[in-house]
């Protein structure tokens, strides 16, 4: 139920009188009183707790007070983390996440970098920059959302033989390969699918791996039933989102000290043609499909379906917008990655 002007008159009344106690009162009652003042209280408004417990000095040991409150705030924002409630809170040393005051609340907003078709080893160059920045804190929570060239690319999981034609061939087909640190196997990178790379702090986002994992299938999930397309995650041996017995969308990812990097790779209408040098994902005896052949409605552009990616993906980690950023405005980013310059 949402919280009323006269509900937190109330509730700020009753925290007053609960400090009014006599200096007598032993901190093992004090501690009863915090700990049911501060669980009872608005939890939208930390930092109002903090103020009033720290100025009203009926504690008989306010240095007590203010270090119990301290605790129980930690308590309640790791308690949030925990249960994948949004916090305002950033964790110490990280860099906070992309926000807008408005409401009376920070508004967290996730980066998106729109960049078109990019270059496998020109993008990967970037995130590993981005990593660096966002671990340091120089940039935000940001998304990379972009197209490849033909490229085959191998995660840790990789086994040669899902490779089906020799690495020497791969020219004539006009692909390239890339070794990569990412979870998984082998897959397939191309025109007409939509990549998305989240470069994310999973302590500011309060989720561990495998409900990062699960957000990355919501997003292409959900984006699929745009479009009358019924999809669902895989199962234990099958990685990524799936029609039926058919592999719509594919899950590599690498998390290094909570950062994320890799990413999802959406089928839209690419060259299926191309899977059929691999056994994409390490998955045999199973086909890969795309949107556009699963779906019983005209598509609309490719850049509309990136743009429903990011949109779900946002929602899904529970950022309050989206923010846009063209090719243009990351030139020299790119450019620079590109080159190996810092």
């Amino acid at each position: 139920m949402p919280t009323t002007a006269g509900t937190r008159q109330r509730r700020r009344a009753r925290l007053a009188a609960g400090f009014a106690a006599p200096a007598s009162r032993t901190r093992s009652h004090n501690s009863q009183i915090l700990a049911r003042i501060f669980y009872s209280y608005d939890k939208q408004d930390l930092s109002h707790t903090w103020s009033s417990a720290s100025s009203i000095n009926a504690v008989a040991d306010i240095g007590w007070a203010r270090r119990a409150v301290g605790r129980a705030l930690r308590a309640h924002v790791l308690r949030r983390l925990l249960t994948g409630q949004q916090s305002g809170v950033g964790a110490a040393g990280s860099h906070p996440p992309a926000a807008e005051m408005g409401g009376g609340a920070a508004r967290r907003v996730l980066e998106a970098w729109r960049l078109g078709v990019v270059k496998y080893g020109d993008a990967l160059r970037l995130q590993e920059r981005l990593v660096a920045d966002r671990r340091a804190g120089r940039v935000p929570d940001l998304v990379l959302s972009l197209q490849h060239p033909p490229t085959y690319t191998l995660g840790k999981r990789r086994t040669d033989h899902n490779l089906l034609v020799p690495e020497s061939s791969l020219a004539g087909l006009g692909a390239e390969l890339y070794r990569t640190e990412r979870g998984g196997d082998v897959t397939f990178h191309g025109p007409r699918q939509a990549v998305l790379y989240p470069i994310l702090s999973l302590r500011d986002i309060g989720l561990g791996a495998r409900r990062y994992v699960e957000g990355l299938e919501s997003a292409m999930i959900e984006v699929a039933s745009l479009y009358g397309v019924k999809a669902r995650p895989g199962g234990a041996c099958e990685t990524g989102v799936w029609v039926g017995d058919r592999k719509i969308g594919a899950i590599g990812v690498r998390i290094s000290s909570g950062f994320t990097c890799h990413g999802l790779a959406f089928n839209i209408d690419p060259d299926l043609g191309y899977f059929k040098h691999i056994v994409p994902c390490g998955i045999a005896d199973k086909e890969v499909t795309s949107l556009r052949r699963e779906a019983a409605v005209e598509l609309p552009p490719d850049e509309v379906i990136h743009e429903q990616l990011v949109q779900s993906l946002a929602t899904t980690f529970r950022f309050s917008d989206v923010k846009v950023k063209d090719d243009s405005e990351c030139a020299d980013m790119i450019s620079s990655a590109a080159t190996g310059q810092h």
